[in-house]
């Protein structure tokens, strides 16, 4: 075992003799288990006599850090819960995936604190590179604690820049062709949540934004480092000697918390002219975590009274590294909720009462008009017209269990219990819209609420929503007429189906079941084709391409089958199967190479079949999230953008998600 990492201390002397960056070094956690990185690193340093040239200072302040968060505890960690190591290309540091929910608290803070030692050496590398000191070998461990200490104390050092920010575009602004209203909560929300995914720090910052432009105020819940976080040692250039620093590691959080106040303040003012008010809520190392801290700033005391101390250089002086007062002293907030032990320590308080108006009432509940422009094209009046998801029809859902576990073994017996469920209409017990004569919808998920207009459905129409446990016992009625040779009564179910869920994948996907066991593969394709017009979800886009593509099969379109088996992931729940039909499909046709990207869209395009999601479906979803969110209604909004974030694999669309649905 010894000698596995003897070898490793003469590779890193030939490393280093090479000319080892300071990156190379970092993103070596990266290139290997992380646990075997940390212990390999540990015990080289620790191996290495004080002057071993083949362990660089840089090498040594790493170890130092990583020793201080307690990274020797990762091994165990990541034994029971993996921890991917991952290089963000928007700040080029490294964040690790893991699971939160799945780790005690001790754990998690150990995971946060490596990932944030080595961010902070990344730091520390490129402050080295401008000073010349591109190579790891080049510098000393003392060198290195400096640029440590001056990292922290420096995040928000041009805050008072930011206060112009909108003065300059917003390219988010403008969504797939979608433009929301300048200085409305859609511009705030996307300046800040860019600022926020894109803004480097050597902490993690998790984030979540809120506004209400119409009275000018903005409210951030962030995360703020934890004391076992900090460096518990500095270098002191008169002694020249290691302080320990331990005891003051609490000051030295609560310190960089208001410093990072301070730049996120800065951010939100600069969001709009509009922004009169912000108020910020610090959680310790998670949101989940108690708030420690809570201020409130005024517009013009801060740009008047906080913004000059800014620019003077006053808060990123070396004086208010463990002195939270001094800093707090030139803050000047309106309000502030702040409780320090007597270490120094931020204890949970409770956070100031919020300046926003209550918006997030419950979909079913809300009972607001929605925005003139928006009303025709949702087909709905009010907010609570367009809930599907609230709980309904409770009593009905036990009859329907019922009836499902009894298919099996009495298929007789279930058919007459849904029978008897559907005897009595299909009507949801919820409001719905007030029009007696409006026709049923169902939807299986909000997003396919959103996208009635696509249907064809005229302006003025309305819709009420239907049981969503009828919906169902209509589902299992037609494949159970199918299983027992009542073709014709399967597809009247399928049809009916359809009919009231013009937009959700599953009632597709039922009538294309009917329509195979026919051997009607003409109207399967037919089906699928139209089902792909309205469908976002991976799950769902990947299992009609499967659908389709063994119609398409069947009906002797060949080339359009192959594209649509191509369009099935590996990974997807279809994706095995996919991979093994398509192959004979490829031997059929003379073993056929299989088609790239490009030609896969050429042949659909040719075909006539949609690449899910359209356009269509991308522009309704972007004009809904845009002007719910202009409208002050973001639990409307909130299901639009994250599903936006999933399609175009965009970071801030899917915080801003996060932000719409939890504020």
């Amino acid at each position: 075992m010894f000698d596995r990492f003897r070898n490793k201390v003469k590779k890193g002397a030939t490393g280093a003799a090479s000319g080892l960056s300071t990156a190379d070094v970092i993103y070596e956690f990266k290139a290997t288990p992380l646990p075997d990185a940390i212990d390999g690193l540990l015990f080289r340093v620790s191996m290495a006599a004080p002057n071993d040239p083949s362990v660089t200072g840089f090498e040594r302040y790493t170890a130092r850090l990583l020793t201080e968060v307690g990274a020797a505890n990762i091994r165990s960690i990541a034994v029971e819960h993996p921890i991917s190591v991952r290089h963000l290309s928007s700040t080029g540091l490294l964040w690790f995936a893991f699971d939160a929910s799945d780790l005690t608290p001790e754990q998690v803070s150990c995971v946060l604190g490596v990932e944030s030692a080595l961010n902070r050496m990344l730091f520390i590398g490129q402050a080295l590179k401008k000073e010349g000191f591109s190579q790891a070998a080049a510098c000393t461990e003392e060198l290195c604690a400096r640029h440590d200490w001056h990292t922290m104390r420096t995040i928000g050092w041009d805050a008072d820049r930011y206060l112009s920010g909108s003065e300059k575009g917003n390219d988010r602004l403008t969504l797939n062709g979608v433009t929301g209203a300048r200085g409305g909560n859609w511009d705030v929300l996307t300046r800040l949540a860019e600022f926020c995914e894109s803004v480097v720090l050597p902490y993690r910052l998790d984030y979540r934004l809120d506004c209400d432009m119409s009275c000018g105020a903005v409210e951030m819940h962030i995360t703020v480092p934890a004391p076992e976080h900090m460096p518990r040692s500095r270098w002191v250039e008169a002694g020249n000697q290691w302080l320990d620093c331990a005891a003051q590691r609490p000051s030295a959080a609560a310190a960089y918390a208001l410093r990072l106040v301070m730049l996120m303040t800065g951010a939100a003012f600069g969001a709009s002219v509009g922004v009169a008010r912000v108020c910020v809520h610090g959680h310790e190392s998670q949101l989940s975590n108690p708030v420690v801290l809570s201020l409130e700033f005024e517009r013009m005391p801060f740009v008047m009274g906080t913004a000059p101390s800014i620019k003077a250089g006053a808060l990123s002086q070396e004086t208010g590294d463990f002195d939270p007062a001094l800093l707090f002293s030139l803050l000047h907030p309106a309000r502030w909720a702040i409780s320090p032990d007597a270490f120094g320590h931020n204890q949970p308080v409770e956070p100031l009462v919020s300046s926003l108006s209550e918006r997030r009432t419950p979909l079913a509940q809300d009972i607001r008009a929605l925005p003139n422009g928006l009303a025709n094209v949702l087909h709905a009046d009010r907010v609570c017209d367009l809930d599907v998801m609230s709980v309904q029809d409770e009593a009905l859902s036990e009859r329907l269990r019922s009836a499902l576990a009894d298919r099996d073994d009495a298929p007789l017996l279930a058919t007459a219990q849904l029978e008897e469920l559907l005897a009595a209409g299909d009507t949801a017990s919820t409001s719905g819209a007030e029009r007696a004569d409006a026709p049923l919808l169902y939807c299986e998920n909000a997003i396919a609420r959103y996208l009635v207009d696509l249907t064809g459905a005229a302006p003025e129409q309305r819709y009420c929503r239907a049981s969503d446990v009828r919906h169902a016992a209509r589902s299992a009625l037609a494949l159970l007429y199918l299983e027992m040779g009542d073709a014709a009564g399967a597809l009247a179910q399928a049809e009916t189906c359809v009919k009231r869920a013009p937009t959700s994948a599953s009632a597709y996907q039922d009538l294309i079941t009917v329509h195979a066991s026919q051997n009607r593969y003409d109207l399967a394709v037919d089906v699928a084709t139209c089902a792909l017009r309205y469908q976002v979800f991976d799950d769902a886009v990947s299992y009609l391409y499967y659908r389709l593509a063994y119609a398409l099969w069947k009906t002797g379109r060949l080339e359009e089958a192959v594209a649509c088996y191509g369009m099935v992931p590996e990974d997807a729940q279809m994706g095995s199967a996919a991979k093994r039909e398509l192959a004979e499909l490829l031997e059929e046709m003379g073993n056929r190479e299989p088609m790239g990207a490009a030609e896969i869209a050429a042949t659909l395009r040719v075909g006539g079949i949609p690449q899910a999601p359209t356009d269509e479906v991308v522009e309704l979803m972007s004009k809904a999230l845009i002007e719910l969110c202009d409208a002050n209604l973001p639990l409307a909004a909130a299901p639009l953008a994250t599903m936006l974030g999933r399609i175009k694999r965009d970071d801030v669309l899917s915080a801003i998600g996060r932000s719409l649905r939890e504020g």
